[in-house]
């Protein structure tokens, strides 16, 4: 029984003054779950020690009633007890859950008078008092522990959440999800892979724990190995022991050095569509990963991949920005460079003008007088849009009236620039 705790000195102490007192013998504990006996304790002088003597069924014995003799039964099967376990009485101990607990007892003379009884009823009830406050205490510390737990990973949660609002960077925030994770599970290891765009294909992003540096980049087909099963049927994925799961791929073990043993995978899904997985290996005490943490982890997923998407809409709308004000730039060198007004030439009638089809066009023109006589008629096409384009024609021009001032070559000039 997980929270009894048999040695301890209050319980001894108890026991063995009754032993003492009433001359008993031998003093047992039975313990039994379905109708079988799981776990069967005899008292010594350090307490409650196994004994393990097997006995099949107990199923029938009725713990209402206060004391159990031998010659209460007639079937070979409940009389053999007392033989085997070599008791006189066997009683009944109220238990606080599922288990029916016995206390078998004999003394010296082999009979138990009245008042031998109901010291006998005494001291199952005390027992039963203690068993019943062991439990008490053993679930509420598993209750603080949950509420703990719990409180450690609404925490972890609520610190994502943040990290989602003001970290862009995506590797940062698989990273600090991953760690969290690894932290709240305590696991060993953990990565995260994304859907490359456009292909079939999952590429390793962040890789943390032991070994994790010599992990080189690498791609995955989807549907290959565990990771790729889980962005393949976009479901989660518990695994108690990797190698015996026909699905996992033991190369990553190979190029790291690592040993997987339990795993747990979960997709990355936005709008029902796997962006990526994340997968977390090996619990540090060594038990497999749970239905809890495949929970928690799938709650961490979710918001993840949801900062992801809002993180790459933010990078398009950003990059967005970006070029509107680089084209702002090029239409206002580009506004620069055009001639403001067309010089008169001699002879000639000059007429232009500028429509760019976008805020940026690919054309210049220029009209540049070299004396009274000559006149340096200009005609582009750019090659490339934005800032670099309009630099390039700023540069061309400038260097353009530079050669005019020392020659009218104009082949020789065209070569140069």
């Amino acid at each position: 029984m997980t929270y009894f705790d048999r040695s301890t000195d209050e319980l001894v102490n108890v026991v063995q003054s009754f032993r003492k007192i009433h001359k008993l013998n031998r003093i047992i504990l039975l313990f039994q779950n379905g109708g079988n006996i799981t776990e069967t304790l005899k008292f010594d002088e350090k307490g409650f020690t196994d004994f393990n003597t097997q006995i099949s069924d107990l199923s029938s014995l009725n713990s209402d009633q206060d004391i159990y003799r031998d010659s209460d039964f007639e079937d070979e099967e409940f009389t053999k007890i007392f033989s085997l376990f070599d008791i006189d009485i066997l009683a009944p101990i109220k238990s606080p859950d599922k288990y029916n607990i016995f206390l078998g007892a004999s003394n010296f003379s082999k009979q138990f008078s009245g008042p031998e009884l109901i010291s006998i009823k005494l001291l199952t009830a005390i027992i039963g008092q203690f068993i019943i406050n062991e439990y008490l205490s053993y679930s509420l510390n598993r209750s603080t522990k949950q509420t703990q737990q719990m409180i450690s990973e609404l925490g972890a949660l609520h610190e994502i959440s943040r990290m989602f609002e003001s970290v862009l960077n995506l590797d940062v925030l698989l990273r600090y999800v991953l760690q969290k994770c690894m932290e709240l599970m305590n696991a060993e290891s953990a990565s995260s892979m994304m859907v490359v765009e456009g292909t079939d294909e999952l590429e390793f992003k962040i890789v943390l724990g032991p070994n994790s540096e010599g992990v080189k980049p690498f791609r995955l087909k989807i549907g290959k190995g565990i990771s790729g099963w889980v962005a393949e049927h976009n479901e989660p994925v518990l695994i108690p022991d990797a190698y015996k799961d026909p699905r996992f791929d033991p190369s990553f073990d190979k190029r790291s050095g690592y040993r997987t043993r339990s795993m747990l995978c979960v997709p990355l899904t936005y709008k029902s569509k796997p962006i990526g997985v994340m997968t977390i290996l090996n619990r540090k005490d060594g038990n497999p990963f749970t239905e809890n943490d495949q929970n928690l982890l799938t709650t961490f997923a979710s918001q993840a991949a949801l900062a992801i998407e809002n993180a790459q809409l933010l990078q398009a709308a950003l990059e967005k920005e970006r070029l509107e004000k680089e084209i702002q730039v090029a239409a206002e060198i580009q506004r620069l460079i055009i001639p403001q007004s067309i010089p008169k030439v001699k002879g000639v009638e000059i007429s232009a003008t500028y429509l760019p089809c976008k805020e940026v066009s690919g054309d210049f023109y220029d009209v540049i007088p070299l004396n009274e006589d000559e006149c340096v008629f200009v005609v582009a096409d750019v090659s490339g849009k934005g800032v670099p384009g309009a630099m390039l024609v700023s540069t061309m021009q400038a260097s353009l009236k530079s050669y005019l001032e020392y020659s009218n070559d104009l082949p020789s000039i065209i070569a140069k620039i």
